[in-house]
């Protein structure tokens, strides 16, 4: 999978977990804790467009720390002939 692919299913997969979670404790148990609803491009009021770019855009550096600690932590073995 390519990074903006990771990104983009990185962005999709916060942006669930806030509007679930959003769900529960802002229009259920009602803590309002957060509001989108002045945002444009909201949904309910628990997420936003807007939040969910920045997730993506937090996701780039993420899956550039990712990739990088995969390379340095995968040390292939060699067989001794």
């Amino acid at each position: 999978m390519c990074r903006l692919q990771r990104c983009l299913l990185g962005s999709g997969i916060i942006t669930s977990v806030e509007f679930t979670f959003g769900c529960v404790f802002n229009l259920v148990l009602g803590w309002n804790i957060w509001d989108y609803s002045q945002q444009p491009f909201h949904f309910m009021g628990q997420i936003c467009l807007l939040y969910s770019i920045l997730w993506f855009l937090l996701c780039m550096p993420v899956t550039f720390l990712g990739d990088w600690l995969k390379e340095k932590m995968y040390l292939p073995r060699h067989k001794e002939s």
